[in-house]
């Protein structure tokens, strides 16, 4: 699903908080490598780890909306939006995509 956002995106397992894909903009945007296989704990960047923090908290509370932040990475600003994926037996997926301020639409 990553793959075919043309913005920058990450997946993100409900049941763990694990990182199981990024495109390869998400590198890009957020100097963020190597994170598949790893927590939002022990993603660097301490502000993208708290807003994602903060955005899967939220989640949690009611699935059924899109939450959204905004970050800054290099200068420019992203609104950082986080959407649950429902499987079989609930919320399977976090979808988290950061859109260029100014691109909303």
């Amino acid at each position: 699903i990553v793959g075919m956002i043309g913005y920058a995106a990450m997946a993100i397992r409900a049941s763990d908080e694990v990182v199981l894909s990024h495109n390869p903009r998400f590198e890009e945007v957020t100097s963020q490598r190597n994170i598949d296989g790893t927590t939002v704990f022990t993603i660097s960047d301490q502000s993208l780890k708290k807003n994602l923090v903060d955005l899967i908290e939220q989640i949690k509370v009611n699935p059924d909306v899109v939450v959204e932040d905004q970050l800054d990475f290099s200068g420019d600003s992203y609104k950082i939006a986080l959407q649950a994926i429902y499987g079989t037996r609930g919320v399977s997926y976090y979808i988290v995509s950061l859109i260029p301020v100014g691109d909303e639409s």
